[in-house]
């Protein structure tokens, strides 16, 4: 999972790293009014396990969607 915050708010990147997201990259000049810098953070999901995201169940097309388990 991918976000931006700006550069000078960190409240948000306080808290967007205290929940596992690390940064990856810097988008320059991206915001606008004030003109600033984007940091792009990323956070990488578990995956298996029960629970979860609903994957797609393609034996009928892929018109449904199955839970994982």
């Amino acid at each position: 999972m991918f976000l931006e915050v700006r550069a000078s708010n960190e409240a948000a990147l306080v808290l967007y790293v205290g929940r596992g997201f690390h940064q990856v990259g810097v988008w320059r000049h991206y915001y606008d009014q004030p003109r600033e810098d984007a940091r792009v953070l990323q956070l990488t999901l578990a995956t298996g396990g029960g629970g979860g995201m609903p994957e797609i169940d393609d034996s009928d097309g892929g018109q449904h969607m199955r839970r994982q388990r």
